[in-house]
């Protein structure tokens, strides 16, 4: 019987050790016992889950990967003992403050004075907030992975 092995190099769910052996597979684990490197772990697990959102194709799919991402994020936030009450509390008083998304509103670019308090945060980001006329100037976008032909499958 052929045999190959795979690089994971990433956190997996704990029922997923038995769920492998019992296909025939041996998994090769450590466990992190180091706060640190589970909160890396975890962080990078956030990230995976994030761009299989972006690349579901269904609604199924998507609410699959949804559950993944909420489990990261629950997981992030008990390590970093922030709970849902401190969230809600931060997200009330950033809609208050700032607003929602309700209005739809996509900025594609900002003119600033360099008096203006968003301006040296911008310089201080670029990769974030590049120049237009850098790198990621006012014609170019970013892929996020979405395409055309997947926005029906959604509705």
């Amino acid at each position: 019987m052929e045999r190959k092995s795979f690089v994971l190099d990433k956190l997996i769910r704990d029922k997923t050790v038995k769920k492998i052996e019992d296909q025939g597979g041996i998994l090769h684990t450590r466990i992190l016992q180091d706060d640190e490197d589970f909160l890396e772990a975890v962080t990078q697990k956030i990230v995976e889950e994030l761009h299989e959102v972006f690349q579901s194709k269904t609604k199924a799919e998507l609410t699959e990967e949804l559950a993944d991402l909420q489990e990261a994020l629950d997981t992030f936030k008990k390590l970093v003992k922030i709970n849902d009450d401190d969230i809600k509390k931060a997200q009330e008083k950033k809609l208050q403050d700032a607003g929602g998304f309700e209005k739809r509103i996509y900025a594609d670019s900002v003119d600033l004075p360099a008096t203006a308090q968003m301006y040296q945060h911008c310089l201080d980001n670029p990769h974030k907030y590049p120049e237009v006329g850098s790198e990621y100037g006012e014609d170019e976008e970013l892929d996020f992975g979405f395409g055309d032909e997947d926005d029906e499958e959604f509705e």
